[in-house]
């Protein structure tokens, strides 16, 4: 099978058009997700953040305070997490402090300012979301959340090695 999908960032040129040869479900969907995340990325721009500020700005919301167990969730590699929390750090979204439990460890908080910055992110994501969502008919709407839950539940039955 072989699909045939508008290139990541090439949505405005319909003449061009990117081949899928292996022919996987997979790639066209990793390819929908690339496109998605590009294009919430031009949204996100505005406020001057990027998607993976938002998620470790909401990773921290969620309690994700410790370096290592948000860039875990990242899938960071050490140097990359600080990199990260040293650029929101300069922009005063989040703050690190010293874990009274533990000296020699450190915990991240969000500043008032990256409380205001993450819930405006987060509502531009959930207005992006649901405008992609109202582009699908009904039947592909409960095509996707009937196949979100049956690979939600299938990872979960066989974790990655």
């Amino acid at each position: 099978m072989v699909s045939s999908l508008v290139p990541p960032g090439q949505a405005a040129r319909p003449d061009r058009r990117w081949t899928l040869t292996s022919g996987t479900p997979f790639e066209s969907l990793a390819a929908s997700i690339r496109l998605m995340r590009r294009q919430l990325a031009d949204r996100l721009a505005s406020e001057g953040i990027s998607t993976t500020d938002v998620w470790a700005l909401s990773g921290i919301r969620e309690g994700l305070t410790s370096p290592t167990a948000l860039g875990r969730s990242l899938a960071f590699t050490p140097a990359g997490m600080t990199q990260l929390l040293d650029r929101l750090e300069s922009h005063r979204l989040i703050e690190r402090h010293r874990d009274p439990a533990d000296r020699r460890a450190t915990l991240l908080a969000l500043t008032s300012h990256g409380r205001e910055v993450q819930r405006r992110a987060q509502v531009r994501c959930a207005e992006f979301l649901e405008n992609v969502a109202k582009e699908l008919t009904p039947g592909g709407r409960a095509a996707l959340e009937r196949l979100s839950r049956e690979l939600d539940l299938a990872l979960a039955r066989k974790p990655a090695a």
